[in-house]
Formats: C-alpha cells, sequence, structure tokens
C-alpha cells in the first residue's frame, strides 16, 4: 500500500500572504483572504474530496510534502511568486481538509518553482505528500544533513568550547 498523495492544480497557486496585519499599538488583527484566495482554496478541496485515500488521511504522524509551480514563461508571474506564500496556501489547504492535525507535523518541505514549457506547456502545481515513517526521512535531506554535521565538526576544531554551545 502506498504511504502517499500526489495531485495536480491547473493554474497558478495563489500566494498567501501573512496572516495577521497590526492594527495600533500591539493589536493584531487576522487578514481577510481575497476572493481569488477562497475560490481556489473551494475547488482544490473540491478536487481532494473526490480522490484523498480515506484509508491513509487524516494523519498523526510526520510528513513530507514536496511543491512545484510549473511556468510557462520567466515573466511577472514566475518572477514575482514567492515560493513561501505558494506553500503556505498549499499547507493551509491539507490541513483543512485533514491530511494532518497541525502544521507541526510537516518535517520536510520542499518548494521549487521553474519554467519547463517543453514538458509542462501549461501554468500547473504538483503538490506530493508523504507519511514518514519514524526515524524515515528523505534521501535529499540525509545528503544535507551528513553535509551540515562534517561542517560543524569542522567548525567546532577552530572554535573555543564555549562558542559551539
Amino acid at each position: 500500500m502506498k504511504n502517499y498523495h500526489e495531485f495536480v492544480i491547473n493554474g497558478i497557486i495563489p500566494a498567501t500572504q501573512e496572516a495577521y496585519k497590526k492594527s495600533g499599538v500591539d493589536i493584531y488583527v487576522r487578514k481577510k483572504e481575497s476572493s481569488s484566495l477562497k475560490t481556489f482554496k473551494k475547488v482544490v478541496t473540491a478536487g481532494l474530496s473526490e480522490n484523498k485515500p480515506p484509508s491513509l488521511f487524516p494523519t498523526t504522524k510526520v510528513v513530507f510534502v514536496a511543491i512545484i509551480q510549473f511556468f510557462t514563461s520567466t515573466k511577472k508571474d514566475y518572477k514575482t511568486r514567492d515560493v513561501d506564500n505558494m506553500a503556505k496556501t498549499i499547507l493551509d489547504i491539507l490541513q483543512q481538509n485533514k491530511f494532518y492535525e497541525n502544521d507541526s507535523q510537516v518535517r520536510t518541505l520542499l518548494v521549487t518553482k521553474m519554467v519547463n514549457i517543453d514538458e509542462v506547456p501549461q501554468n500547473l502545481g504538483f503538490v506530493y505528500i508523504k507519511i514518514l515513517e519514524d526515524g524515515e526521512d528523505i534521501p535529499a535531506i540525509e545528503g544535507l544533513k551528513k553535509g551540515a554535521l562534517k561542517l560543524y565538526e569542522d567548525l567546532k576544531e577552530n572554535l573555543e568550547p564555549e562558542a559551539i554551545n
């Protein structure tokens, strides 16, 4: 049995901006979502309700989420879209659709944007969510972790002991 789910989104994933705005001295109020963002979430939710594997989700385990936004050109949309804000939109949708209980279950998040009109000749989003078993991680993360630990060991040799703690 597979332990992941993947789906595509026709078009461009809209950005979710910071959820709160300052309103006076030390007072923050929740920003309202734009109507286009609300519509996008409803459309994606409708598609997910038909295709989400009920035997897998919701999960209480940690998950890996990958998001790829394909663009048809490097013009305005590609240049102005922030991957972190696209990720917020997708993570909100995954949580609202009960793939997991809380965003804190996302152990690894990979988000990228690319222009690839030869293979994907339209704006298209791709989302992949995988349930990670205890101790499991994504191979790319294992490689990065090894690099980080090596760098730490190299740095540790050149630092005073109290500088490391």
